[in-house]
């Protein structure tokens, strides 16, 4: 097995997939990074609080004074409850450890692409290796948060980059052709030539001679004997007055009323 648009497109596509899921979940680890940072500076702030109560309440008891710290206690109990259920710390190990794992593969596949295919890896075997690999990172996946994956869309929008389903993005399936079919392929797709003024202006010449030699057989006069085929002329003389200048219109003696009607729509 050789390397191949289609497995290069194919390998491209896993490692920019990669890449995405390298930019999602270091996004996510920095988001219950943040959290913490939060919860934490709100557990600092009751503790001070708490500290205060308590230092009121010895000097001068009073109901109010049991109350706020009672208050205050259970407030930075619900806290630690809900920092330990929610598993932030956790949380943030698996999307560091994911996103370093996906930027190894993306980068892995760069490095093979940058090279000559001569250089490369097999690429039977490179294919399989990167694509056991995605899947399995795919597979520890924890769950990503929408205002995470909205900001990813944002964010790459115009990158035009392969992106990762979760994000809303499908693919065809590639399907590769044999060397004789995109032979086949290549010989029947037209080639598009862009026109210039020259090329243009040898089109309007050779459209003029073709009526005229159509109508050889007849009275060249009878041949031109109606408005409809002097405007005809006129407008393409009139829309390619710029290769005027460039080319020479010269007179036939097979078609000379078209000679006449060119130069005088020239003029």
């Amino acid at each position: 097995m050789e390397w191949t648009d289609e497995t290069e497109v194919y390998c491209r596509s896993i490692g920019e997939k990669a890449l995405s899921y390298y930019w999602l979940n270091s996004q996510e680890a920095k988001k219950y990074r943040y959290t913490m940072w939060q919860l934490n500076i709100v557990m600092n702030i009751l503790a001070i609080l708490s500290a205060l109560a308590g230092v009121i309440q010895s000097i001068k008891p009073s109901i109010y004074g049991n109350v706020a710290s009672a208050m205050l206690g259970i407030l930075t109990a619900a806290i630690v409850k809900y920092q330990t259920s929610s598993k932030f710390r956790d949380l943030i190990d698996v999307h560091k450890n994911l996103s370093n794992e996906f930027f190894i593969l993306h980068d892995d596949i760069r490095h093979q692409l940058i090279l000559m295919p001569s250089l490369r890896k097999e690429v039977a075997g490179f294919i399989d290796v990167i694509r056991n690999k995605f899947n399995n990172l795919h597979m520890q996946l924890p769950e990503l948060s929408n205002d995470i994956i909205k900001q990813f869309n944002e964010f790459n929008k115009d990158t035009g980059i392969s992106k990762p389903d979760i994000v809303g993005k499908l693919e065809h399936i590639m399907v590769t052709k044999s060397a004789e079919e995109r032979s086949k392929i290549n010989n029947l797709t037209p080639v598009i030539v862009p026109i210039d003024k020259l090329s243009l202006g040898s089109k309007v010449i050779n459209s003029l001679r073709l009526i005229g030699t159509s109508s050889s057989q007849r009275n060249p006069r009878d041949t031109f004997n109606t408005n409809t085929e002097e405007e005809e002329i006129s407008y393409i003389v009139e829309k390619n007055k710029t290769v005027n200048n460039k080319i020479n219109y010269t007179p036939s003696n097979n078609i000379p009323y078209i000679s006449k009607v060119l130069h005088k729509t020239a003029d």
